[in-house]
């Protein structure tokens, strides 16, 4: 499986021989460049505007937004579950709305998007979600889980590789995702940390025996 790095949120999936899978694309407010990407499916864990540019991906894509994407769906040798979680902690803040994670089955691997994540899994979530090789989490706070409770996820998920998302970067220019924090808090401290390219090439055998966490670069 490949995967690529986008910024953000948005990644995109290919299987060796497809399907190509795009996740959480951005539109261009937030200061990333839009890539020209060609999938298969887009999964958008809700209708943010950070993650639901649905109409950028090419190829004529099926596309599943939101809550549409919780349970079971089968593309062309892929698996995806979903599983209905939500924006936010506080229920104060429930105005932010709902949240899918994703699980998808591709290539022998089982890699996990949570999408805005607002809080911690509980047990249901959990055992809809069985194993996970590779956890794409947020990190960067204030719209999504606080920085401490980030390791409590990652601990109960127990992938054998984190790979940070949504946190704040140089090319971030808009007002409102420049409130995120970087990825710095939730990396201090932090053993086993692997920089990675913007695209890498991952089989089940390349999965390390111990917890590794992969900061992948951004497609600039």
């Amino acid at each position: 499986m490949r995967i690529t790095y986008f910024g953000h949120a948005f990644f995109l999936l290919e299987g060796e021989n497809g399907p190509a899978i795009a996740i959480d694309p951005f539109d261009a407010s937030i200061g990333y460049s839009v890539p020209s990407v060609t999938a298969d499916l887009v999964l958008a864990s809700h209708e943010h505007f950070d993650h639901a540019n649905v109409g950028a991906v090419q190829g004529k894509p099926r596309a599943i937004v939101g809550a549409a994407g919780v349970g079971r769906h089968e593309l062309g040798g892929a698996a995806i579950t979903g599983v209905a979680a939500r924006h936010y902690g506080d229920p104060a803040l429930a105005a932010r709305g709902d949240n899918t994670v994703y699980l998808i089955e591709l290539d022998g691997l089982r890699v996990c998007h949570t999408g805005d994540l607002g809080h911690a899994l509980d047990d249901p979530a959990l055992a809809q979600l069985g194993r996970v090789d590779i956890l794409m989490v947020p990190v960067g706070g204030f719209f999504t889980l606080d920085v401490e409770r980030v390791d409590d996820v990652v601990n109960r998920v127990a992938p054998k590789v984190v790979i940070p998302m949504h946190y704040r970067t140089p090319a971030v220019t808009s007002d409102v995702v420049f409130r995120i924090a970087t990825k710095d808090a939730y990396l201090r401290g932090k053993k086993n940390v692997r920089e990675q390219p913007s695209t890498i090439a991952v089989r089940p055998e390349d999965l390390p025996a111990q917890r590794e966490i992969w900061v992948m670069a951004y497609v600039e």
